[in-house]
């Protein structure tokens, strides 16, 4: 995995704690999720300290994840580089806004209130779930997951979260087959673009690409390829 990142928002803070943020047990949240190889760590911390060292200093940052096409492995990149960042003592949100839910199942949070509350206008400390991780906390997809979000506003439910945390991040439907992913992006700092090594088709990003300079108002913020092979390197065979 290998890429870079962009820029950030001036937003309120607020604390996770609350009566009204829920939580999770132990059991609710699946381990493997927040599972990172070592390898893999080194280069989402590569990632992590570019996106900030390009911030001149500033602490706050929104935006969104996706991909091409289905199963490039957004969700799990954004949830990764969620991990990493909290762990530098950053309030970091993660914020399923996939046509599947996948993040929203992936750490027990089915029929649990989300995003799609939250657009119908709960209060934001009513869909923020803290986790078993310090300082990172997710907004599940919400009761009705999968409902057409594109006609939400996108301006205030980005303010509003940001708010809520240091850092947010969008896990959002592939560009192609959905036009949710402009309209997020477009009311965050910006959009990062998950590419599949050996999977992504050139032609693919071409056509991503020109759909977001068509949407407007979306700042690339770069690309990380997800999922690249690490070799063993020739010495480690000769010395078996």
């Amino acid at each position: 995995m290998a890429g870079r990142t962009v820029s950030e928002t001036d937003a309120g803070r607020a604390k996770y704690e609350g009566p009204a943020v829920r939580a999770l047990k132990g059991r609710e949240i699946a381990r493997e999720p927040l599972a990172i190889p070592a390898q893999m760590a080194d280069d989402l911390r590569m990632i992590r300290d570019h996106l900030f060292g390009v911030l001149g200093g500033r602490k706050n940052l929104a935006a969104g994840f996706a991909s091409t096409n289905h199963a490039e492995g957004t969700t799990t990149v954004a949830l990764k580089l969620a991990l990493v960042t909290a762990d530098k003592a950053r309030r970091v949100l993660v914020v399923d806004a996939s046509a599947t839910a996948g993040l929203t199942g992936m750490l027990g949070l089915a029929g649990r209130p989300g995003l799609a509350q939250l657009a119908a206008g709960a209060s934001p400390s009513d869909v923020v779930h803290r986790t078993e991780i310090d300082h990172l906390a997710v907004v599940a997809a919400g009761e009705g997951a999968g409902a057409d979000l594109t006609e939400a506003d996108w301006p205030r439910i980005v303010r509003q979260l940001s708010g809520m945390a240091d850092v947010v991040f969008f896990d959002l439907p592939p560009i192609l087959t959905s036009t949710l992913a402009p309209k997020v992006s477009a009311a965050c700092d910006g959009l990062v673009l998950v590419v599949a090594a050996h999977r992504t088709r050139r032609e693919a990003i071409r056509q991503a690409k020109a759909k977001l300079e068509y949407a407007g108002d979306v700042k690339l913020l770069g690309a990380i390829l997800n999922g690249r092979e690490y070799f063993i390197p020739d010495f480690l065979y000769r010395r078996a």
